[in-house]
């Protein structure tokens, strides 16, 4: 954590508030442009479901691609291999992962929405089911930068950017 986010706390906070804003923005652009929902009722609800998962898979798979490089002088202990770093790496994305998720779905539970799934197992399931996919997407994103350089993280941000816009 400390290699990511400073020696403070409100660094933390920021890696939890930044997708959330970025859901939140995008939520406020429907609510503000009236923009028609293609399914169901409730805006926060379709973004919730909808956008989430791209959010929390996205998310882990960018910033992990630059564990390595930003990490480099903790390979200088003897004790400390990749390995160690992309374990620690995982765990910290994952909790992020979580965090921003269940805060999500708190806030606009505050709000007045409905977002108590029928079956709350296979949710559960859903959202590790894409945190697990965004982190595979991470460790190949490590190899990808290893092997290319930054050129590499622009042609998978690329790639995400064009699945965002042509998606649903």
């Amino acid at each position: 954590m400390i290699t990511r986010f400073g020696g403070s706390y409100a660094g933390y906070l920021i890696a939890i508030a930044w997708p959330l804003c970025h859901l939140f923005g995008i939520l406020l652009s429907y609510t503000f442009f009236h923009r028609a929902i293609p399914v169901g009722d409730d805006p926060a609800i379709f973004a919730g479901t909808g956008l989430l998962p791209y959010i929390i898979c996205l998310y882990p798979a960018r910033v992990m691609a630059l564990t390595l490089v930003q990490n480099k002088p903790l390979l200088q202990f003897t004790i400390v291999s990749p390995l160690d770093i992309i374990a620690a790496r995982i765990i910290l994305e994952t909790v992020n992962a979580i965090c921003v998720t269940v805060l999500f779905f708190f806030i606009i539970y505050i709000f007045g929405s409905d977002v108590i799934p029928l079956n709350l197992y296979e949710s559960f399931y859903a959202v590790l089911a894409t945190i697990f996919l965004g982190i595979g997407m991470g460790v190949n994103n490590i190899i990808i930068v290893s092997m290319f350089g930054v050129g590499g993280l622009i042609a998978f941000i690329i790639c995400m950017i064009g699945l965002y816009i042509t998606s649903g």
